[in-house]
């Protein structure tokens, strides 16, 4: 509707338009022919004198103040061709004036086009012509443009539905296919993407790259929820056997304990199995965090001295003097936590945190460093060789040397989410001066401190 009110409104300009070009032209051409018979009848007048305006057609001539000096035989008399108001100057430019007059063979008046022109002697002359013909001209014209106007507005406007319906058409494609894939389980279900290079096909491309991720996701929250599920059933079958135990036999006090003390590890196991996920849900979701600039040095060596006793291992760090990281502490402090407790659960004594630049042979005098280099070593028994590739999946855990019963198989899984979140990215291997694990973070955006002067 809206494109085809300014359909009907550009149209609407055009007829007038054109209306008014082809009126334009009529008076010019009438216009021109009146001057040209001007300039022939005076070249006569100076010649032959007065009496040739009678055999003229449609002419007269004038004293200054107006009366008759010689009129045509076609005009009826005391019916001049110039209107009584009509100025006119000597010496002056030609006059052109719409009028009205009786001819001698007609007893209505006539519609005239006059041209009066001043002669050298200070006569007037004029010349006129009957403009019935431009007129009925104009009408039909004017008829012709009112039927023709409704019949181009509807076939605008029919075009203009075709044309819209046509370009709309894949958009009610890619919406029937969303509804099916919206409402059905078949996973197989694309977009149909067309190999015009235009914003329909664009936008189909990009829907079916968001539903690829969407599935991509889908899967993996399934797996996700598949592997929880059989996490949580181990502790919870295992916590039902021990009390049903317990209750079996309630006389045997010694035995009760065994069983009440082994169902109270399985309640803490389940207690940081469900702390994991739900740390590891809120950090994957998290929004934006905030930064600030951290003096590395100071920050791990004060965490150092914080976990040493709650993991009961020796922590060490070896940081680049003035080192400096815009991050943020509670995700950074988490990701380390995480680090550190994992190689606590590998019975490892020593944990040596190393940070450095990551381009530490380059030299940048920039505002903004190069990548910081976090390296978290132990000297635990390592990973076995093939968990390595699965290391950071969910749930996924080492074999009984590296581990105790106790882990979730969330610690490096959250940490990948939190290094993620941070633009940076982690890797594991067993590359470690300790002999043990080595898992390294790269972190964005690092700093140095200025240089003192001088």
């Amino acid at each position: 509707m809206l494109a085809t009110g300014a359909t009907a409104a550009v149209l609407l300009l055009v007829l007038f338009g054109v209306f008014v070009v082809f009126s334009h032209q009529l008076d010019t051409a009438v216009d021109s022919s009146l001057r040209i018979r001007a300039g022939d009848l005076a070249a006569a007048i100076s010649q032959s004198g007065p009496t040739v305006v009678r055999q003229e057609e449609l002419s007269e001539l004038y004293k200054i103040d107006g009366t008759v000096l010689a009129s045509s035989e076609t005009v009826r008399a005391g019916s001049p061709l110039l209107p009584a108001d009509a100025d006119i100057r000597c010496p002056g430019s030609d006059v052109l004036v719409r009028s009205t007059a009786r001819l001698a063979t007609s007893t209505t008046t006539r519609p005239l086009r006059v041209l009066a022109r001043c002669l050298p002697d200070g006569q007037v002359l004029a010349v006129a012509v009957s403009v019935e013909q431009q007129h009925d001209a104009r009408d039909r014209l004017l008829l012709l443009l009112f039927v023709a106007a409704p019949v181009l507005l509807a076939g605008a406007a029919l075009t203009l539905w075709r044309a819209v319906r046509a370009a709309l058409r894949p958009v009610d494609d890619l919406t029937r296919q969303a509804q099916q894939i919206s409402a059905g389980d078949d996973a197989t279900l694309q977009m149909p993407v067309s190999r015009r290079e235009d914003e329909i096909s664009r936008l189909a491309q990009t829907l079916q790259d968001m539903l690829a991720r969407l599935s991509v996701a889908f899967s993996r929250e399934q797996a996700f929820v598949e592997d929880a599920s059989h996490e949580l059933r181990t502790p919870l079958a295992v916590l039902r056997g021990e009390i049903e135990l317990a209750l079996s036999d309630l006389a045997d006090r010694a035995g009760v304990e065994v069983s009440l003390r082994a169902a109270l590890a399985e309640a803490e196991r389940l207690s940081r199995l469900a702390q994991d996920l739900l740390e590891l849900a809120r950090w994957r979701t998290a929004g934006e965090h905030q930064t600030q600039i951290l003096d590395l040095g100071g920050f791990l060596t004060a965490f150092a001295r914080r976990v040493e006793p709650v993991f009961s291992v020796r922590v060490r760090v070896a940081c680049t003097d003035g080192l400096l990281l815009r991050t943020d502490s509670d995700r950074l402090e988490r990701i380390v936590t995480n680090l550190v407790a994992n190689a606590a659960e590998a019975h490892a004594t020593t944990v040596v945190l190393t940070a450095q630049p990551a381009g530490l042979g380059q030299q940048d005098k920039a505002a903004t460093g190069p990548p910081v280099s976090l390296l978290v070593e132990d000297d635990g028994p390592g990973f076995p060789p093939q968990f390595l590739p699965t290391a950071f999946e969910r749930f996924s855990r080492a074999d009984a040397a590296r581990t105790r019963t106790t882990g979730s198989g969330l610690g490096l899984a959250v940490v990948q989410a939190l290094v993620t979140k941070l633009g940076g990215t982690v890797t594991a291997d067993n590359h470690s001066a300790l002999g043990g694990a080595a898992i390294r973070v790269y972190l964005p955006a690092g700093e140095r401190k200025p240089a003192p002067p001088g």
